[in-house]
């Protein structure tokens, strides 16, 4: 029998052999990875770009936030560098996770004008 100060030390070493303590650290792996899994798609990760679309213009790109400072900080500048870098005078950037198209050509503002399937008063 055994005495009275080995008696919580067995009843440890019984809880530590059960099931449901070996459950326990899985829980918190799946926890963890269901949580980095949901950061990454809401935060970090952008959707993907249509093939149509023009190339992404990438100078002022930081992660999670895209081109945000620059855009709402030195707004006609960012556009006048981007229109100089793109031959067709079309480009696109990130702001945080939205993607933002400039259309500046007379072909891209056509289409746009034209689409029924945009909306002007959407965005």
């Amino acid at each position: 029998m055994p005495s009275t100060v080995d008696l919580p030390l067995l009843k440890v070493q019984q809880l530590l052999a059960s099931p449901a303590a070996a459950a326990g650290p899985t829980l918190y792996l799946a926890a963890c990875s269901l949580l980095a899994w949901t950061v990454w798609q809401f935060v970090v990760a952008r959707p993907p770009v249509p093939k149509n679309s023009p190339k992404p213009w990438n100078a002022y790109d930081w992660p999670l936030v895209g081109s945000t400072f620059r855009f709402y900080s030195r707004r006609r500048d960012m556009v006048v560098e981007g229109l100089a870098a793109s031959p067709s005078g079309n480009f696109s950037f990130y702001i945080g996770r939205k993607h933002v198209v400039l259309l500046s050509s007379p072909g891209g503002r056509k289409t746009y004008y034209e689409n029924k399937a945009f909306n002007l008063s959407a965005g």
